[in-house]
């Protein structure tokens, strides 16, 4: 009686798990056009909704309406990009380690990429920014090939406790080095500072 009790409410949790997830969907893309209206309208020149809906509807070229179509509507399409990019991302590396607490950062891909392009700047220049981000997605690329042979290391092969244990040593490693180098070279890499800051 208890297995058949059982079974039968299989039916309703997935039912009710399908209805949370539904709702916490919609909820979300509705945060989301709500910041995506708020990053549009706001800024250095305050912009009503009226303009930024005449911007799409009647065109005249006004001042507003340029800031708009040439800068805060490309700038938060680009941000949401990037945004779903790492959510993407941080999914399929809590996926593959099993581990939710799982993220770029964690498995020091965000270390390598940093250090590559601290690199970059102290032996190409500061003003070579055009190479900032193919030296940091090497870099990335390295240490993750790193973390996944540290990992794969001894009895057992890879296992997720493993990796996020040589994810965290090679994090601290790197971070510490990059630190290291912008020292050196305070004046020459602030340039790099503020890209390492990120910007959109």
């Amino acid at each position: 009686m208890e297995k058949n009790s059982r079974v039968s409410q299989l039916p309703k949790q997935n039912s009710r798990s399908q209805r949370l997830l539904t709702a916490g969907l919609l909820v979300s893309i509705l945060v989301l056009i709500i910041c995506l209206i708020i990053s549009i309208t706001t800024g250095d020149a305050e912009i009503p909704l009226e303009t930024v809906y005449k911007t799409f509807t009647a065109f005249d070229g006004s001042t507003n309406q340029l800031i708009i179509r040439t800068l805060r509507v490309p700038r938060s399409l680009i941000a949401m990009s990037v945004g779903a990019s790492l959510a993407v991302a941080g999914s399929i590396m809590q996926g593959l380690t099993k581990n939710p607490l799982a993220s770029p950062g964690i498995l020091g891909i965000n270390a390598g990429a940093a250090l590559a392009v601290v690199s970059a700047g102290l032996i190409f220049g500061s003003d070579s920014a055009n190479i900032y981000p193919t030296f940091g997605f090497f870099g990335a690329i390295v240490t993750a090939l790193t973390v996944y042979w540290l990992g794969s290391l001894g009895k057992g092969g890879l296992q997720p406790v493993k990796l996020t244990i040589a994810g965290a040593a090679i994090t601290a490693l790197l971070s510490s080095l990059t630190t290291a180098i912008l020292i050196l070279d305070q004046n020459r890499l602030d340039k790099i500072r503020f890209w390492l800051a990120g910007s959109v």
